[in-house]
């Protein structure tokens, strides 16, 4: 008699394997003259956190490859120009092999590090490619330009002062809560996914790890608003199982893990 017992486990391991196996990405980023590599640095979201890239420029280009568990990888690069500004920018990855090319010359707005060449790698902060992000951008507008007035005025007190803390909790809780009101209209979509992620989840990790009601609150959200496709996959059991863990180390009176990142200087809708 067939060990269909044993069957089953062979087919699911084989189905998982597939529906979830590690994918490569490939990499090359390169830099004008303009800009001094050395005040550079480069994280890459793989499904699972963020990482910050330790390895270097040489001549101004840096060839970056690694596995990553989800759709696309996430890669982000943040600049302190000569000026003192901080300049910032995030693509969206896939397996094909990528290059950017970026430039000091070109102005894209306030934020933004420009490039002027780039293939197989798609801006996710760009209002002209990304249609979801601009509705999003204006419809998120009076929330994030609050947070950024209130950091410009208070930042330096965030942590140190309970009422300015808790304004600032109050600011990001706004801003979370249209942002999901907002991506439930797109939730099929990855990038309402990776939003979520990327710019809900994580700042409120940071500044609200220890409110277990409001970790509850990201969960539900989170659940409720993504199709299974998304919930059940690598990256959104990652998703889960981190709210989980915050939520079980508040309820067992546990210091909850912070993850803090200096990325989170909220400006004109996106971290800084």
């Amino acid at each position: 008699m067939p060990d269909f017992k044993n069957l089953f486990i062979v087919l699911f391991s084989f189905i998982f394997g597939q529906a979830f196996s590690q994918k490569s990405f490939d990499l090359t980023v390169s830099l004008d003259s303009s800009i001094n590599s050395k005040n550079v640095s480069c994280y890459y979201d793989d499904g699972i956190d963020n990482i910050l890239v330790k390895d270097t420029f040489v001549n101004n280009i840096l060839k970056l490859k690694a596995d990553f568990h989800s759709k696309f990888v996430s890669f982000r690069i943040d600049y302190d120009n000569k000026n003192g500004k901080s300049l910032s920018n995030t693509f969206f990855i896939d397996g094909r092999p990528a290059t950017i090319h970026f430039t000091g010359r070109l102005k894209i707005n306030e934020s933004q590090l420009a490039y002027d060449s780039i293939k197989n790698a798609l801006p996710v902060f760009d209002t002209a490619t990304n249609k979801i992000w601009k509705e999003l951008s204006i419809y998120i507008q009076k929330q994030t330009q609050a947070i950024s007035d209130f950091w410009e005025k208070y930042g330096s007190e965030i942590g140190k002062s309970d009422s300015i803390t808790h304004l600032n909790q109050k600011l990001f809780r706004s801003l979370n809560d249209r942002s999901i009101q907002f991506l439930r209209n797109y939730s099929n979509d990855y990038f309402s996914f990776w939003f979520f992620r990327e710019e809900i989840l994580r700042p409120s990790v940071v500044f609200m790890s220890k409110d277990t009601n409001y970790m509850k609150n990201l969960l539900f959200s989170f659940n409720t608003t993504f199709p299974i496709s998304y919930t059940e996959s690598f990256e959104g059991q990652n998703v889960i199982k981190k709210l989980k863990g915050l939520i079980k180390a508040n309820e067992r009176n546990r210091k909850a893990p912070i993850f803090f990142n200096k990325r989170y200087c909220w400006k004109s809708g996106k971290s800084k």
